[in-house]
């Protein structure tokens, strides 16, 4: 065991831990045992923690009960057990409990106390010699709290005693993706098959069941480390599983540097694996609401020895940072569509900056309305604006091809290309698309492609801009009717991956090779809000209507620009099949604020864009006429 000293200065912000107990046979004394107290009115009581364990919450470096914590008393009449509360300041010491109910108590040799009160079933007692505590499975995070389970044993006239059963592991995650709800902690089953043949073979799960087992010593109830060192596990044939739900954390901690650190209550000791001592293995995850893991969240510690009383902290996990911060706007947005202003990035203001481009020597291009293509130097910072037509030009989307710029006009229905980036000309190709919602375009080899929205549909152009066109993706046939294609990227393998809004709010696969789109991302509902978005597997994920921006990373994963929010398309073994999305930039608000990750905040994402090596990815704010660029850390 430590000294007292170097367990006060591991025992710091515990948080929120209930006990839930097991049903047993109550014990009511025979009217005929001489030695049977006398049952008298349920006493106020004081408590307090043991020198060398924790309190309840911690506040400003002390250690303190907090207003409203509950214990229950067991007692040897037959009402069981009676529960105390505590109603007066956060205190540090002692504190005065007074029951909640009237009950009557029976003070016996084997009364005790059980901190925190959670009754479940029937009330903490002793079987086969043994006592008995059961954990809850559920544990919900207050950033503070400390709620351990302790004991104490009952003696009248004197003050509880209490004294931890068990050891805490301590867990924290910085960085938390905003939709992350839960942490889990579990020990898996080492054989199930052992297991389901009901062999004891469950080694490190045996250390780590939800039943803490304190014997009696000396013919009586006593909680002395002295002569029960420490609390153990009984067997177990099942995966113990402790899950933290972490919803009452603000975006703000989730983003913080110091990250969110829950508390997990375990059972002490080692479990003997032929002859020798063997500590448990935890895996330990982030998850969304429907238990899916978070990506990249997974850890697993080994060897985990935990004593009575003591913190067990496991290094702190630190997933990627990402970053989002105002690259061009921070002047303010343009008043109108006539009334643009370039310069310094500082200096620029923009009205509603949609598509982006990148072109060699890093340089952008960044299309506003109305009729405004925006150069962008990024080694310079500074934005030059070039006009190529006037009246109703919108210009959406492009992309740069073999040495030219190519840009769709969604309101003319033209496309308009720049081949020489030195002058800056842009040129009307002479082509019109036919309709009125061209949205972007992308090179396959040598041939275009077009996702024309009211069009319902990926248009190929053979050969580029001049060649026949032909409908290559149908949305309005089919299983599909009236679907509005809105954005769309090629995949590594030259899919196309393409993002709906009316009567889709999906992700759609298209090969290469042609054929009918095939849905890989959305459950089809539109997500209206914040809590209407939901992480986690694909086939259950939900979009906004404004999937404008999509882009992938070097390493595969897709990136989606959302309405007001990033998300990311992490893909595992079975690609599509088993990728999970998450959210990782926004606060839950559409009011554009710089920030990380769970911190951070967007209007509405016009378009997304990768620089060469991956390290920073380029956002359009159309709403909020902004140009961001997300750090990846």
């Amino acid at each position: 065991m430590e000294d007292s000293l170097m367990k006060k200065i591991s025992l710091i912000l515990m948080t929120a831990f209930a006990v839930a107990a097991v049903s047993c046979n109550k014990e009511v004394p025979s009217s005929n045992d001489v030695n049977a107290p006398e049952a008298v009115k349920a006493p106020t009581l004081v408590a307090r923690i043991s020198a060398d364990d924790t309190k309840t919450a911690f506040v400003s470096g002390v250690y303190m009960w907090k207003t409203n914590d509950n214990f229950v008393v067991r007692s040897n009449n037959a009402n069981g057990y009676t529960t105390y509360q505590y109603s007066g300041e956060p205190t540090a010491g002692a504190a005065e409990f007074v029951p909640k109910t009237d009950d009557a108590i029976v003070y016996g040799q084997n009364s005790f106390a059980i901190y925190p009160a959670k009754v479940s079933g029937s009330y903490p007692c002793e079987e086969d010699g043994s006592l008995k505590v059961v954990l809850k499975d559920t544990y919900t995070w207050a950033e503070g709290n400390v709620e351990a389970p302790m004991l104490a044993r009952v003696e009248t006239g004197q003050p509880l005693e209490f004294k931890h059963l068990g050891g805490v592991l301590k867990v924290t995650y910085k960085n938390v993706p905003p939709k992350a709800t839960k942490l889990v902690v579990s020990a898996p089953v080492v054989d199930p098959d052992l297991i389901a043949a009901g062999k004891k073979t469950y080694k490190i799960c045996s250390t780590m069941n939800k039943t803490y087992n304190w014997t009696t010593a000396g013919g009586g109830f006593d909680p002395d480390p002295a002569n029960v060192p420490y609390v153990k596990a009984y067997d177990h044939s099942g995966e113990y599983k402790i899950t933290e739900i972490i919803t009452a954390a603000t975006a703000a901690q989730k983003a913080s540097s110091e990250g969110i650190t829950v508390y997990v209550p375990l059972p002490v000791g080692p479990v003997s694996v032929g002859g020798k001592n063997v500590y448990p293995q935890l895996n330990v995850w982030l998850a969304f609401d429907d238990n899916t893991v978070v990506p990249g969240t997974l850890k697993t510690a080994n060897n985990i020895q935990i004593e009575r009383g003591h913190i067990k902290p496991m290094p702190a996990i630190t997933l990627t940072k990402y970053k989002l911060t105002t690259l061009i706007g921070s002047a303010g947005k343009a008043a109108s569509t006539s009334s643009h202003v370039t310069g310094s990035f500082a200096e620029t203001k923009l009205y509603a900056p949609r598509g982006m481009v990148m072109l060699p020597d890093n340089k952008a291009v960044v299309f506003d309305q109305n009729d405004a293509v925006m150069f962008v130097d990024l080694n310079g910072q500074t934005v030059e604006k070039v006009s190529y037509n006037s009246g109703n030009a919108v210009p959406w989307g492009g992309c740069y091809h073999s040495g030219v710029l190519y840009i769709v006009d969604k309101s003319l229905g033209r496309f308009y290309t720049c081949s020489n980036l030195t002058t800056k000309e842009i040129t009307y190709s002479n082509i019109s698309t036919g309709n009125y919602s061209p949205m972007m375009i992308q090179f396959s080899g040598s041939d275009a492609y077009v996702v024309i929205r009211d069009a319902y549909g990926l248009f190929k152009y053979e050969g580029g801009i001049t060649g026949t066109k032909t409908k290559f993706a149908d949305f309005n046939s089919g299983s599909l009717s009236k679907v509005k294609p809105i954005s769309f990227t090629v995949d590594g393998n030259g899919d196309f991956i393409i993002a709906t809004a009316d009567n889709g709010f999906k992700l759609f696969k298209e090969s290469s090779a042609g054929g009918a789109p095939v849905a890989v991302a959305g459950n089809g509902t539109k997500a209206t809000n914040y809590a209407a978005l939901v992480d986690g597997p694909v086939s259950t994920a939900t979009f906004t209507a404004n999937t404008y921006g999509l882009a992938f990373d070097g390493d595969g994963n897709l990136y989606v620009g959302d309405g007001f929010a990033i998300r990311k398309i992490t893909f595992g073994p079975g690609g599509w099949d088993d990728a999970v999305v998450t959210t990782i930039i926004t606060n839950g608000t559409n009011t554009p604020k710089d920030g990380y990750g769970a911190d951070a905040a967007l209007n509405c994402v016009g378009s997304m864009a990768f620089n060469s090596d991956y390290s920073k990815l380029y956002v359009t704010d159309q709403n909020a006429g902004k140009v961001y660029v997300v750090t990846i850390e």
